[in-house]
């Protein structure tokens, strides 16, 4: 449809240097109308669209202009410097006359258009002024050498030949505008008043042609030029290499006029001779196909021309094959072309040759299929041939004769000759020499092909590669091609797959789909051939008539329509009227005489000549006032579907009420498609018997229920009815149409339960989403066992539950393939056998997503796991699917996190599919409370059973010992195991002891949800409790036993005060008495042994704890004296203080305890302590009963009243032994009536025993001298004291001076299996005093020890991994005997390592042994295969161990924070394949050796803090790879190597040396600044000037050097940023100036005066610092603004941040809310230097929540430049008020869960946005008002639809990250602007080939990283891509076809590896594979069989282990490159 916009008026920008001409301009105008490039209006031209000012400066341009001697001005220097200026003028004035006649003012992008300062132009100024335009490009001398403004909304009558004229011009791209090229003499002929629309006069373009050049050039030129000066005739030779004016829909008229166009008036034709791009389609040409004296024009240099979609006619001349013998892509679809096909044979270099939709005829010639292989077409890739539609002779149409068997085409690819009527068999050798891997298709279909189908050339392709449907086909080899072991569709569907046999049909002649099966025909009209795509008599094919030629005009034998015969095209036509047809997009053929009906556009007829389709979908059908949607349509006699979707056919009358009440007359009308036409009802459309298929979807059926109409329908095999507001119940589908195979109601308001009372068999597709059903699954849905797609998704809402109950198993439906029943309310646990039928290979999907499904994953759905999402439903366990699925899965690499993230973590997708998208950490208490979580959201308010069940889902429920009744919905909580409730049914007790609970335990749900709770007993199970997570709940807790958990603070226990009972024992807890235990005054019970505590019990432990009746503080590291305030203890029974380090004397007050049961202070010796003095009597305990003071220091005798009160009859213990008592050993005779075995005296100082104790045999009390025994005294009657001479005193236990005799230990046998081999090192390294030894030696498998990674293929130990685990002494060198070992990891603990078995670790690539005792490798050096090796933080001394230079194999050495005390080796130069070397602190001095440069993969080299001295080797800059080097903080010397062959490198760290001389001139000159970090070149002792090669980077440090100079181009504020704001300063500070950091980086920050700073950057005034209160004089540069700040201001919008967003609960809230100290002070807060004004906030990963307080941030804090909140939970955020925040720059919300971006497009100064890893969706529109955006982060988020083609609104961008998305659509069409250097698109569903135009406008000397890998691109990679010269190009994991051979030179791409390894190094070719998809330095790439497409990173069927091995570089740096690629 073509539109003319009213006249307006042309508004001017305010431009002081509009030329003159612009202004003679103005008032030539014409009305015209305005064309998008597929013809249909633009919907963002601006009101004055109409408006064209016609410039006529270039239609008449005299022959003696300069600007036309192109080879003049080639071939001869200019004259002078006039000359020169003289042509760049010229050119200026031609492209400002293109602005004024292409309505330059309302382009898309007119950056810097007619804009020219006065500098530009200047004499001697290369630099043209156009050069800055958008779109031009220019030489290097400031001429013009390319205008490419394709798709830029160029609009107007455009005069080409002066453009295309410009002598230096090589690209001219105007493709995609609306424009019209007009003619010199087309212009001339116009009459200028009839297009004004002010009274001006004509303008004559003489004029225009002496203004513009022959003013400028009066003088004649030399050459051809020169001889065309007269005036008459000549040519002119044009530089043009590449013409795109396609789909312009403009250029019109024949390629006569084309040629016109591009002359002068003076009749001379511009001569193209360089020509190698053409692109003129969609222009609207016509007449004959240009003749060779035409095309000889473009010249035989011509390699691509497209002349596609015009309206070109004629034949081809046999001189076009030979004369344009450089074509290899000719396209010429879509126009009438006819006669025959010999000239394309003769294109001898032709690959692609596209003819679809024209007229020719004949036979397809010898050279065209391959068979004469010394000449023709012999290349053929793409050949197209189909729907020709010309008649011979004979009358046939289109191509004739049998079909060609093209078997020596090796190189073709697709083949396209369908819709003609090629005869014959298919040969057997039918593309024998064809490649099936890169093989797309043939297209073969609707022809005449016949007789049996052949086996064997089909065989060798997919089922749907080669396309024979609507043929004659009468039998196939079924053998082979139905070959059930054939993979894809012929595996599902047999030979139906490839062709539906004879009786049957499908719309595509085969079977592809579940729900689209070949469907059979009524017995009367049955189908005779294989492939059929209708029913009927098969009069399709098997004719080779052409369709009748019945006249138009004559009725046909059709039923009476209006009491008479209808005439086809008078209900045509009648259609045409009431519908508009004259603004249909499409209308070819219609209303005209000359065209039968059967050619019109839509209109498909049978072969008798009768209408049988019509398909006008999407065509801008409207009715028209007083019309009515013609009934006549269904009097059509043949009519079988009638399209009329997408048009406006009823929403604006009721004219469907009469529109089906004649469709009974249809009586073969098989589909109707009215979807999208605003239909509301469809009264009538019962009559419609014969209809199968019907879609009602996007309509309007106002809320009604689904017509009762449609019920009578039961010949209905597919309804749809998507979002079509239907309501009410769906039985009735069910009920009465028995045949339906496809019923679709998506998004509409049907409600109710589903199919009850009804079922079908034969449904194989039923999608009900986004409806409101309810009730339960019903178990009917098992029978419907032919369903391959069920939906019914997104039932649940806020006012309905959706669908609830149980999850059926649908194990009895082997066909299915989708399934979705996300978004309802299902509960209960996964049924065991879920699935159990389906096909894993077809089974695509089954989405349970966001139910209430519990317990765990069923191990039957271990093949299809990764199909079945679960997030955000209850499951509890993943572990037994996690074991038995890990083998070829993404679990070998995410591990259980690949199924399910576990709880505590989440992601966006609820589990870990990619590095990029690991499960996080949730920092909210409760969220995440189960595997699956998608956000980490604060729990909702959870009822007593919610909670209880959170303990089963938190704590690994499934897992626990035992769970009586737990997750039992009938039975309830009260009896669920380990529940106690009172009376009333409150929860009271909750007792879990030593049941396997794990994890972080609820307490916050738990406590808040059972107020009533009083006990809680969690002894023995490994769980987290945070006390603090309570902080504000009110508890009621009077009993908690934490004995044995994971327990590490007492801090916050203070919430509950009634708490009566503590057990915590045998925990990690460290630090003091915890204070908060003292505040719990009614705590009767604490036992707290077994930690860490140490220091001094409190003074008044015995006042807070007054109530306190056991106190157990055992094994623990308490010291210093017993307090006295324990004698305040008066109820305390029983004191338990034993095996600490108390001193000092037992304490008196003590005495005081009247109502102790048991005292026991022993063991304070091991600990370093140990009670002295006399012993005390104890004499006022008469309860007591125990009483252990043994292993202490005691002295003296034991008193005479010693335990003279107690009940001996009851007593039970007393042990004095290990102290220092003497004299004789006497006891109270009261004590008399107490068992010696009940006492123990032994270990003292005694010498004698009393005879009243003993008698004559004291040796049951004690040994007597020179004797002695184990327990000091005779163990029975039957053994004896033994004799010792050295015992001196009585009870003597050890025998000094005698050594015990050793054991021997059995050596290792020499076979010893793995279990073995742990156990031997459990044994040797201490393993019971590990900290974690779960399952060692308790499991039998060893898989399950702590520790020990199995392989996945046997129970082999893949790696070993005990950091910091405790383990001490050696670890036995049968370690490295494990035979499939392949890492181990033993760091930071206190071991040796004995290497002599190293030499079997045949699989061991990673050793880490860093922060061990080590001190020596001797062994290592046998190590066969190491590739990671960690020795740092070792006990290394005086050199480096030489055994590691033999260890070739190394790619990472870690040797940092030793000793060495030497210098680097000589020999680390055989470490050829070492990549990372980092020895930083290790006290190496010395130089660094020449060798090193022998490292030729050294990617990272960190030398820092050592002691080296000498100057950098030379050596160092062969290191091209090289990325990262650290050399700071040594004391190296000498001149700054130029490093300028190292283009790789990203950060360069020398500071703090002694370096000296100036920077060099060529300093990094080949480093991309794009991908640079710093350079660090401060405290050094460099001189002179700094050049002005540094000022291509951004991060550069030079203070404290001696500077004396900053080049001019470093300050140049054109740069930007700091630069632009300070000028030189923000560089380094001045002499004579100084701040401490030596630079200004804000206005806060400014350089103060010192005048004894001599040198540029001083961080320092002569040693005075600047402190809070220094009076300092600024100096202020002039015009920089200062923003005014109030610090109170400040501080409160900084407190509001904290008090509502939970700043008490932040993870880092350091000073926060201080009044004492500045808000400058406070975490995470910066402010500027001097200053008390916020510029930054640092608050990620802090645990904020909400929104509410950043409105104040935005609005309070004007300096703010920097805002980082990622990783916090603030999925709310919302932008209100960002619009104030005029100095934010960088804002960061990774990871923070937010969803929407609504209000950043305001900000008025972004660069920087990060906003990865969270939620967002679709594509905010928002971004593109940002004109500031330099850097865009949003990788996996939720975008999806069409990627944006705008990207060029963003003038400034640099850095585009979209990765990880779901975002669709072809780059065809996108404009990125020319700043853009990182674009990754990786992740994503972008399709179609890249296009030739892709990263149009940016300049080709950019250096690029583009990602558009893991995509669905295909194809080829264009060469048009090698403009640029250096790339990063990652395309992997596409479906490309082949790459450009002109890419494959591109040297200097990827790394060069373009160079060593050629196309390889783009892409991995077809029928390999590397990680990553090419081959580099460490991947080549490896033969892969299943490798179908370029590029594949991985080899299906590959085993997972070999490909580890294959690729397995160590990831350290790899990791770090990737960093600094971010």
């Amino acid at each position: 449809m073509r539109k003319s916009f009213t006249h307006g008026q042309i508004h001017w920008r305010n431009m002081s240097n509009k030329t003159s001409l612009a202004r003679d301009t103005a008032s030539y105008v014409k009305d015209i109308s305005i064309y998008t490039a597929r013809g249909r209006p633009k919907t963002n031209l601006s009101h004055h669209g109409g408006l064209i000012l016609i410039f006529l400066s270039i239609i008449g341009i005299s022959s003696t202009s300069p600007l036309f001697a192109q080879s003049s001005l080639r071939h001869r220097k200019l004259q002078d410097q006039d000359e020169y200026e003289k042509i760049r003028t010229s050119e200026q004035q031609v492209l400002e006359a293109l602005f004024t006649a292409a309505g330059g003012n309302d382009w898309a992008n007119d950056d810097n258009w007619m804009v020219v300062t006065a500098a530009d132009g200047a004499a001697g100024n290369a630099s043209n002024g156009v050069c800055s335009w958008y779109g031009i490009t220019c030489t290097s001398e400031g001429f013009v050498e390319k205008v490419e403004l394709s798709d830029n909304n160029l609009r107007g009558a455009v005069p080409l030949h002066g453009l295309i004229r410009m002598p230096h011009l090589k690209v001219l791209k105007l493709d995609g505008n609306s424009l019209m090229f007009r003619s010199s003499s087309q212009l001339s002929s116009e009459d200028p008043s009839e297009n004004t629309t002010t009274a001006t006069a004509s303008i004559n373009p003489a004029v225009w042609e002496g203004r513009i050049f022959n003013e400028l050039y009066m003088e004649s030129m030399e050459g051809d030029t020169a001889a065309a000066s007269g005036g008459g005739g000549g040519t002119v030779t044009s530089n043009l290499q590449y013409i795109d004016l396609s789909e312009s829909d403009a250029l019109g008229g024949t390629f006569s006029n084309l040629m016109e166009i591009t002359s002068t008036f003076s009749s001379q034709f511009i001569y193209f001779p360089r020509l190698s791009d053409l692109y003129l389609s969609g222009c609207r040409l016509h007449g004959d196909f240009p003749n060779m004296a035409q095309l000889a024009t473009f010249g035989s240099t011509l390699e691509r021309c497209s002349l596609d979609d015009n309206g070109l006619t004629g034949t081809i001349s046999t001189d076009f094959g030979t004369t344009m013998t450089n074509l290899r892509v000719f396209t010429a679809s879509g126009n009438d072309l006819e006669g025959n096909l010999s000239a394309f044979g003769e294109l001898v270099k032709i690959r692609h040759l596209n003819l679809r939709g024209n007229s020719f005829t004949g036979t397809i010639p010898e050279k065209l299929r391959c068979e004469d292989s010394t000449s023709g077409a012999t290349l053929l890739e793409k050949l197209d041939l189909s729907r020709q539609r010309g008649i011979s002779s004979a009358g046939t149409t289109g191509l004739t004769g049998t079909l060609p068997s093209f078997s020596q085409c090796e190189d073709l690819r697709r083949l396209d000759l369908s819709h003609n009527q090629l005869g014959g068999q298919v040969s057997e050798n039918f593309l024998q020499s064809v490649d099936p891997l890169i093989f797309e298709s043939a297209s073969l279909s609707s022809n005449l092909i016949e007789g049996e189908l052949p086996g064997k050339p089909l065989v060798r392709f997919d089922a749907d590669a080669i396309d024979l449907r609507d043929n004659r086909i009468t039998s196939l080899e079924i053998d082979l091609i139905c070959d059930s072991s054939r993979s894809g569709a012929i595996a599902a569907f047999g030979c139906d797959a490839v062709l539906c046999p004879p009786g049957t049909y499908a719309r595509i002649g085969r079977q592809e789909e579940a729900d689209e099966p070949c469907l059979p025909c009524d017995i009367d009209t049955q189908s005779q051939y294989w492939g059929s795509i209708s029913c009927g008599n098969d009069q399709s094919v098997g004719t080779e008539s052409a369709p009748s030629t019945t006249p138009l005009d004559t009725p046909v034998n059709t039923p009476l329509y209006n009491e008479g015969p209808v005439i086809e095209k008078d209900v045509l036509l009648e259609l045409y009227d009431a519908t508009g047809g004259e603004d249909w997009f499409n209308k070819v053929g219609w209303a005209t005489e000359s065209t039968p009906i059967c050619e019109w556009y839509g209109i498909q007829c049978a072969e008798d000549g009768t209408v049988e389709s019509i398909d006008l979908g999407g065509n801008n059908l409207a009715l028209v006032d007083g019309k009515t949607l013609p009934t006549s349509l269904f009097y059509l006699p043949s009519l079988k579907y009638l399209i009329l979707k997408e048009n406006t056919l009823f929403k604006y009358s009721n004219a469907e009420l009469e529109f089906f009440k004649d469709i009974g007359a249809a009586n073969l009308l098989e589909a109707l498609d009215l979807s999208s036409t605003g239909l509301s009802g469809v009264s009538g459309i019962q009559g419609g018997v014969t209809l199968n298929e019907i879609h009602l979807d996007f309509n309007d059926f106002a809320g009604s229920t689904i017509p009762n109409e449609l019920y009578s329908l039961n010949r209905l095999r597919i309804l749809t009815m998507d979002s079509s507001n239907v309501s009410g119940k769906i039985n009735g589908v069910f009920n009465f149409l028995k045949n339906l195979q496809v019923f679709s109601a998506n998004d509409n308001k049907l409600d109710g339960s589903l199919l009850q009372g009804g079922y079908l068999s034969t449904l194989s597709t039923l999608r009900l989403r986004n409806n409101s059903l309810t009730g339960t699954l019903p178990t009917s849905l098992n029978l419907f066992v032919s369903l391959s797609v069920l939906d019914l998704s997104r039932q649940k809402s806020d006012e309905s539950p959706g669908l609830e109950g149980p999850l059926l198993e649908f194990s009895q439906m082997p066909n299915l393939k989708r399934l979705d029943l996300s978004d309802n309310s299902l509960s209960g646990p996964i049924p065991g056998f879920f699935l159990a039928g389906v096909d894993p290979d077809m089974f695509e999907y089954a989405d349970l997503a966001e139910n209430s499904l519990v317990s765990s994953i069923p191990v039957g759905l271990k093949s299809i796991f990764s199909k079945v999402y679960l997030q955000n439903n209850k499951i509890t366990s993943v572990d037994q699917i996690c074991e038995s699925a890990l083998k070829g899965s993404n679990l070998e690499f995410f591990g259980c996190d690949a199924i399910l993230c576990s709880p505590g973590t989440y992601n966006y997708l609820g589990r870990s599919q990619s590095y990029d998208n690991p499960c996080e950490q949730c920092n909210i208490s409760g969220g995440a409370q189960f595997f699956g979580s998608t956000s980490c959201e604060a729990p909702k308010e959870l009822n007593p059973k919610d909670a209880i069940e959170l303990i089963y889902s938190s704590c690994g429920g499934p897992n626990w010992i035992s769970s009586t009744n737990w997750m039992s919905g009938n039975v309830p909580v009260c009896q669920w195991e380990g529940i106690q409730c009172s009376g009333d049914g409150s929860i009271v007790e909750i007792s879990l002891r030593s049941n396997g609970l794990k994890n972080a335990f609820p307490a916050r749900e738990i406590f808040q949800a059972i107020p009533t709770l009083t006990a809680l007993a969690l002894e023995g199970n490994d769980v987290d409790f945070l006390f603090e997570s309570i902080q504000d709940i009110s508890a009621e807790l009077t009993s908690l036993d934490l004995t044995n958990t994971n327990l590490a603070s007492f801090d916050g226990i203070d919430i509950f005060p009634n708490l009566a009972e503590l057990y915590a024992g045998n925990n990690a807890i460290t630090g003091e008495f915890p204070r908060d235990i003292l505040k719990l005054s009614n705590l009767k019970r604490l036992v707290i042994s077994f930690n860490n505590l140490d220091g001094l019990l409190p003074d008044d432990i015995g006042t807070s704890l007054g109530k306190v009746e056991l106190l157990v503080l055992h094994h623990n590291n308490f010291s210093g004296a017993l307090p006295s305030s324990l004698g305040k203890l008066s109820s305390v029974h029983y004191l338990e203080l034993q095996s600490n380090a108390f001193s000092g004397e037992i304490p008196s007050d003590l005495a005081q305890l009247s109502e102790l049961w048991g005292i026991d202070l022993s063991d304070q010796v091991s600990k370093g302590g140990g009670f002295t003095g006399n012993l005390t009597s104890f004499n006022t305990m008469s309860g007591l009963k125990r009483l252990d003071l043994s292993k202490n220091k005691l002295e003296g005798s034991i008193p005479s009243d010693f335990l003279s009160t107690v009940e001996t009859s009851s007593f039970e213990k007393l042990d004095l032994s290990s102290n220092l008592l003497s004299g004789k050993l006497e006891l109270p005779s009261i004590l008399s009536g107490i068992p010696f075995s009940s006492m123990n005296f032994s270990d003292n100082r005694f010498s004698g025993i009393s005879a009243d104790l003993c008698g004559n045999d004291c040796a049951m009390v004690l040994c007597a001298p020179t004797t002695f025994s184990p327990t000091g005294r005779q163990p029975s009657s039957a053994e004896y004291c033994e004799h010792c001479p050295t015992a001196v005193y009585w009870g003597t236990t050890t025998c000094p001076g005698i050594s015990p005799t050793p054991s021997p230990i059995d050596p290792l046998p020499e076979s010893i299996n793995e279990k073995d081999i742990l156990k031997s090192i459990y044994d040797s390294c201490r393993g019971e005093d590990w900290f974690n030894s779960e399952n060692w030696m308790s499991s039998e498998n060893i898989c399950d020890w702590y520790g020990v990674t199995c392989t996945p293929f046997q129970d082999s130990v893949q790696s070993l991994v005990l950091s910091d685990n405790n383990l001490v002494n050696e670890v036995p060198t049968e370690v490295f005997q494990l035979p499939y070992l392949e890492t181990l990891i033993l760091d930071s603990n206190g071991i040796t390592v004995d290497f002599t078995s190293i030499k079997y670790a045949f699989k061991l690539s990673s050793l880490d042994l860093s922060s061990t005792d080590l001190f020596s490798v001797e062994g290592i050096e046998n190590a066969p295969n190491l590739l990671t090796l960690d020795i740092s933080q070792n006990d290394f001394q005086k050199s480096i161990p030489k055994e590691i230079f033999s260890l070739t194999t190394l790619q990472q050495l870690f040797m940092g924070d030793n000793d060495f005390r030497t210098s680097i080796p000589s020999n680390i130069g055989d470490l050829k394949n070492l990549r990372l070397l980092s020895c930083p602190s290790s006290m190496l001095t010395g130089s660094i050796p020449s060798n090193i440069g022998a490292l030729i993969d050294l990617v990272h080299i960190n030398l820092e803090d050592n002691s080296l001295t000498g100057s950098l080797p030379l050596d160092l800059e062969n290191l091209y790879s090289l990325t990262f080097v650290d050399a700071s903080d040594n004391t190296l010397e000498g001149q700054l190597p130029s490093f300028s062959a190292m283009k790789n490198i990203r950060r360069l760290d020398l500071s703090n040396n002694a370096f000296s001389q100036s920077i060099p001139e060529d300093f990094l000159s080949n480093v991309n600044p794009l991908f640079f970090d710093y350079l660090d070149l401060s405290n050094n002792f460099i001189v002179g000037e700094v050049p002005s090669i540094l000022a291509h980077f951004e991060s550069v440090f030079l203070q404290d050097n001696l500077i004396t100079g900053l080049d001019d181009e470093l300050c140049d504020k054109a740069r930007g940023g700091l630069i632009k704001q300070f000028g030189c300063d923000s560089i380094l500070c001045p002499p004579n100036t100084f701040n401490a950091i030596g630079r200004q980086d804000s206005e806060s920050n400014p350089c103060h005066i010192c005048p004894s700073a001599q040198y540029y950057g001083s961080t320092s005034c002569g040693g005075a610092a600047v402190t809070e209160g220094t009076e300092i004089t600024a100096v202020v540069q002039e015009g920089v603004e200062i923003r005014p700040s109030d610090a109170n201001e400040e501080k409160q919008a900084l407190a509001k941040l904290y008090l509502t967003c939970g700043g008490e609960y932040w993870t880092e809230n350091e000073h926060w809310m201080d009044s004492n100290i500045s808000f400058c002070k406070w975490k995470g807060v910066e402010c500027r230097f001097g200053a008390e004004t916020v510029t930054g906030l640092q608050l990620g990963s802090n645990n904020i929540q909400g929104t509410p307080g950043f409105i104040s941030i935005f609005q309070l804090l004007p300096n703010l430049s920097t805002l980082n909140l990622s990783r916090n939970p603030l999925a709310g955020f919302n932008f209100n008020g960002i619009e104030n925040s005029a100095s934010l720059s960088e804002l960061d919300l990774d990871a923070t869960g937010i969803s929407s971006i609504v209000g950043i497009g305001l900000s008025p100064s972004l660069t920087h946005i990060s906003l990865r890893n969270n939620r967002i969706s679709g594509f905010p529109q928002e971004i593109f008002q940002m004109k500031t955006l330099k850097t865009l982060l949003m990788s996996n988020n939720q975008l999806d639809g069409r990627i944006p083609t705008t990207f060029d609104l963003l003038p400034n961008l640099q850095t585009l990250i979209l990765s990880s998305n779901s975002l669709s659509g072809v780059l065809d069409g996108i404009d990125f602007p020319s700043s853009l250097r990182i674009l990754d698109l990786s992740q994503n569903l972008l399709s179609n080939s890249i296009p030739v135009t892709f990263l149009r406008g940016i300049p080709t000397s950019a250096s690029l990283d583009i990602d558009l890998s893991g995509n669905f691109l295909s194809g080829n990679v264009p060469g048009e891509l090698s403009r640029f010269s250096q790339m990063d190009l990652y395309l992997q994991d596409n479906r490309i076809t082949s790459i450009d051979s002109e890419l494959c030179s591109k040297e200097d791409w990827n790394g060069n590896d373009v160079r060593k390894y050629g196309c390889s190094g783009i892409l991995c070719p077809i029928g390999h594979f590397a990680n990553g998809g090419r081959q580099s330095t460490n991947t080549p790439c490896a033969r892969c069989i299943s490798a179908e497409y370029y590029g594949t990173s991985t080899c299906e069927g590959e085993s997972s282990v070999t490909r580890t091995n294959m690729y397995l570089w160590p990831s350290l740096a790899f990791v770090f490159v990737l960093q600094i690629l971010i």
